[in-house]
């Protein structure tokens, strides 16, 4: 029987050379049996790997199958290479690209997916357009107990369920990667026609100075000064931001603002800053010339509405990291964190009214042990100056929070928090200027080991209000201002796409 032989240098002519070596080296291993087990010798053509006229002994055809199979090796190692995913992308968008050019004017080919940090996304190949739609869903249940709450002296106790918050919108990139934009809207708690929350364009157009990037901010966006109320509602640690930051912080402002903020900012560097130029305190949703209403209760507890025209507004805020990322300083849990993190910043707001002149400022810290560890602390305080109207010349207010949260496990995290506000003497409510809130719960992060993180949670908290406390809608508390103890019970489901 005839030997089969198969010359090497088909192999080199051969594109698809992986398979071919494998099938000479299989071809040729059989053809050393079938020569070894030959009962004639016959003739082999000049070039074959064996010779029909001297039959090989088992050494040497071990011999030639050694040799066969390193000299496969080499040719494998110098003419094949692995498949690189980046170069089939390249091909298939210039495919895209190329029959948009000459057939249908197809796009170019995009991706989409879900991430944890930032919920799903539609995005260009060339990255310089990107979409993340933004949903947020809170349900609580709240009870809430006052002590000698009614006429009579008898305690009072409201119990029910709400829908916090409801909001949706998107946020994104725009033409050029440095471009970001973000659109949200919100249901009040009581239900209505949803409010426009958040509108602003964001340019970066400055990069490299220092180890950061300037950029400026235009549109309707939160005062830049107090972290807590900046902190995303779906990443705070316990279901409800402070009373401290209600009374004082950042709902005090208004929230919003319409205004331009000049930033430094960037990934790499361990500074950050805002200095921004607003139309002053709770104008948000408002023209520029419109006057705002505000709503004060006197010592009695006899609320009052009135117009106020602000003049201007300017803010600042300061940021330095010690250590970490700056991801992680955007949400109080934690649960996503992925170093140790260590943050110190401080801020003020100045705003002219008509009659006065109102400054707010802070100073906090966060602080994150990786998987472990949450904390962050603040101190508050606002300064008024009053004119063209009877009464004090001026007004000081100050106040404290603490909050911690503990992971015993990846899901489960134990929480607490203590604030503490204290009105000036002249601006008592119900005859109380001191308000203490002591709260503790717990949050459960859903998925394996906590995976969804705050895309999904319940969080069940109890709040324990010594002096009572002046209304404060959204975190379930009523007005019970004359010393007289109150007790709030929250359980909440998030859903965060």
């Amino acid at each position: 029987m005839r030997p089969i032989s198969l010359p090497f240098s088909i192999l080199s002519k051969n594109s698809n050379r992986r398979a071919l070596l494998w099938a000479a080296s299989r071809l040729a291993v059989g053809s050393f049996a079938i020569s070894a087990h030959a009962a004639e010798p016959v003739d082999a053509p000049a070039g074959s790997i064996t010779s029909a006229k001297t039959p090989l002994s088992n050494q040497d055809l071990a011999n030639k199958v050694d040799a066969l199979e390193a000299e496969v090796k080499q040719l494998r190692a110098a003419q094949v290479k692995p498949t690189d995913t980046r170069d089939v992308d390249t091909v298939v968008a210039a495919v895209l690209q190329d029959a948009g050019r000459h057939t249908l004017n197809l796009p170019p080919g995009g991706s989409s997916g879900h991430d944890l940090d930032k919920g799903f996304f539609i995005r260009s190949d060339d990255g310089r357009f990107a979409l993340y739609p933004e949903l947020l869903f809170q349900f609580r249940g709240a009870v809430n107990h006052r002590r000698a709450a009614k006429a009579g002296g008898d305690a009072s106790t409201e119990n029910g369920f709400e829908i916090r918050r409801a909001k949706f919108g998107f946020y994104g990139t725009a033409f050029d990667p440095d471009f970001s934009y973000r659109f949200l809207w919100q249901d009040a708690v009581s239900g209505g026609t949803p409010a426009l929350q958040y509108a602003w364009g964001q340019y970066l157009f400055a990069h490299g100075i220092g180890k950061g990037d300037l950029g400026i901010r235009v549109g309707q966006f939160k005062d830049v000064v107090f972290k807590e109320e900046t902190t995303p509602d779906r990443a705070q640690l316990l279901a409800e931001r402070s009373l401290v930051n209600s009374l004082l912080g950042g709902v005090a402002l208004g929230s919003e603002v319409n205004g331009v903020d000049l930033l430094y900012t960037g990934n790499d560097s361990p500074l950050h800053a805002d200095l921004l130029l607003h139309d002053g305190l709770k104008r948000a949703n408002t023209s520029f010339d419109n006057e705002q209403p505000v709503t004060t209760t006197n010592a009695k507890g006899v609320t009052t509405t009135k117009n106020v025209s602000t003049n201007f507004g300017v803010a600042g805020r300061v940021d330095y990291k010690l250590f970490g990322r700056w991801g992680d300083g955007d949400d109080f849990t934690g649960v996503w964190g992925r170093e140790n993190l260590l943050v110190v910043g401080g801020g003020v707001d100045f705003t002219q009214a008509d009659h006065n002149n109102i400054v707010h400022w802070t100073a906090d810290v966060q602080y994150q042990l990786l998987h472990r560890l949450s904390l962050f602390a603040a101190v508050y305080g606002n300064h008024t100056e009053f004119r063209n109207q009877a009464g004090p010349t001026d007004r000081n207010d100050i106040g404290a929070q603490v909050e911690a949260g503990y992971f015993l496990t990846r899901s489960i995290q134990p929480i607490v928090r203590y604030s503490v506000t204290q009105l000036d003497r002249n601006f008592k409510v119900g005859g109380s200027g001191t308000f203490h809130e002591i709260a503790g719960g717990v949050n459960w992060f859903l998925g394996k080991d906590g995976a969804l993180g705050n895309r999904a949670k319940v969080t069940v908290d109890v709040t324990y209000l010594p002096d009572g406390t002046p209304v404060f809608a959204g975190g379930d508390f009523l007005a019970s201002p004359n010393k007289k103890e109150e007790i709030v019970l929250r359980a909440q489901l998030q859903l965060s796409l």
